[in-house]
């Protein structure tokens, strides 16, 4: 087994497959190996020789074929991946030249070292990228396998040449030749040898019939009816090499920016300062202020307050990587919290019905309450995106003008002047308006998918 590193292409920085430049190694570009092909000759190293590998086309659609499989495995060779169609070059007509730069390229490696073996495969009776048999009864010994064509997705003029090759043209193939390293392979890493086969047409009168293929030794026990197979020879030796990528530079890719110009005139700001307040000086006497202002300040967030130049009215102008739908569905769910919290606070100090209103609401449960409901409320409403804002507290009417068409795309509202007072959740107003626009996203998605 040899080993080889590729280095990357030094007269191409920026190329993302590996290549060859080096000047010490007599080598052609890309890179490649050239190895001598061989007849290959029987088990009991009589004289007998078939066909070099190449001899058949490289065509998968017609059988026989020859197909140089690649194998990789990692450095501590465990197996990797197959790929099932390799490249090669026939020279003179004696030597094969791989390029394993190029078959690693396409399987997607660009550095690190592997075991690569090529296998030498003759496909006689389907292969691993094309039409298939199919297990059909195995003997109680496990030494004789029946199979029969397997249907396969391609189109059924394949089909059908597949079928009637199996059981004609296959057989007059001179079985002293066909025998020589002969497989039945399950899948890259599995392969049953076979030492000789017959067609039954008597068990399956009607053609394709069935072929009986005898094996050295037990099929192994995950081998059952149904089981996916296919005939090849190993017409060569295999190659086994270790190759080591060596991945392309990374270019420096930089921008050049313009130094500082220290001749811009900057307008000079007087800063004024005011003077300190306490808490009950910045919050007022004005209750709905005083609530603002602390779910400002509950919310967390550095952007609160910023106001941000977006067009709500237009789902396509603020959604862009989930549902409007979704963004709907979640602020109904908070609204109706806000409701179950006004409620409560409500409850806790104006419906004090037969209880001397000192004692209760002096009583620590009674203060933790609701406090708890009021922060809550607080909590919710300084979590609210900007969006959820648009619909809490504008409040938006159909308009028809050349910037487009928009429908009502607030909350409902009571009244014309802001503060705007909000319809319950339950109320006839906001079930109509939900449903409209819930309608009107479906729609515009719609849309958008048909351009």
């Amino acid at each position: 087994m040899a080993e080889y590193t590729i280095p990357p292409n030094t007269n191409n920085p920026q190329a993302n497959t590996p290549s060859v430049n080096n000047s010490d190694v007599n080598t052609p570009t890309p890179f490649s190996i050239t190895t001598t092909l061989t007849d290959s000759i029987t088990p009991a190293s009589q004289p007998l020789s078939i066909p070099r590998f190449g001899y058949y086309t490289s065509e998968s659609n017609y059988l026989p074929n020859d197909s140089l499989v690649l194998d990789v495995y990692s450095a501590n060779n465990q197996y990797i991946e197959t790929k099932n169609r390799a490249n090669y070059t026939i020279l003179n007509g004696t030597k094969i030249q791989i390029s394993p730069e190029i078959d690693l390229s396409s399987l997607g490696y660009i550095s690190g070292k592997y075991i690569l073996t090529y296998k030498y495969h003759r496909n006689l009776l389907g292969s691993a990228d094309r039409s298939k048999l199919q297990v059909q009864e195995i003997s109680a010994n496990r030494l004789e396998i029946r199979v029969v064509t397997a249907i396969a997705e391609e189109p059924a003029t394949e089909n059908n040449d597949f079928f009637k090759y199996s059981y004609t043209d296959f057989f007059t193939l001179p079985k002293k030749e066909t025998l020589v390293n002969l497989f039945l392979h399950v899948n890259a890493t599995t392969a049953l040898k076979v030492y000789d086969y017959v067609l039954d047409d008597i068990t399956f009168k009607k053609a394709p019939h069935s072929i009986i293929f005898k094996l050295t030794s037990p099929a192994p026990i995950d081998i059952e009816n149904g089981t996916k197979l296919w005939l090849a020879q190993q017409v060569n030796e295999s190659t086994t090499d270790t190759i080591t990528l060596v991945p392309p530079p990374i270019p420096n890719i930089t921008v050049s920016i313009a130094g500082p110009n220290f001749d811009i005139l900057t307008k000079q700001r007087v800063l004024s300062t005011t003077e300190y307040k306490d808490w009950e000086d910045i919050l007022s006497d004005n209750t709905n202020t005083s609530e603002a202002l602390v779910n400002s300040l509950l919310s967390g967030s550095k952007l609160e307050g910023i106001p941000l130049n977006i067009d709500y009215r237009s789902f396509s102008n603020h959604v862009h990587f989930g549902s409007a739908t979704e963004k709907l569905h979640s602020f109904k769910y908070k609204m109706n919290l806000l409701e179950n919290y006004d409620s409560r606070i409500q409850s806790l100090t104006t419906n004090l019905i037969g209880s001397p209103s000192s004692s209760v609401t002096s009583s620590l449960y009674f203060q933790t309450n609701v406090i708890d409901a009021k922060q809550k409320k607080a909590t919710l409403l300084g979590a609210m995106d900007g969006y959820e804002n648009y619909l809490l507290k504008e409040s938006s009417s159909y308009e028809s003008s050349s910037y487009g068409e928009f429908y009502t795309s607030t909350w409902p509202k009571q009244n014309n002047t802001k503060p705007y007072l909000n319809y319950s959740v339950s109320s006839s107003q906001v079930e109509d308006w939900f449903d409209g626009i819930i309608m009107s996203e479906v729609y515009t998605i719609k849309i958008m998918k048909t351009h």
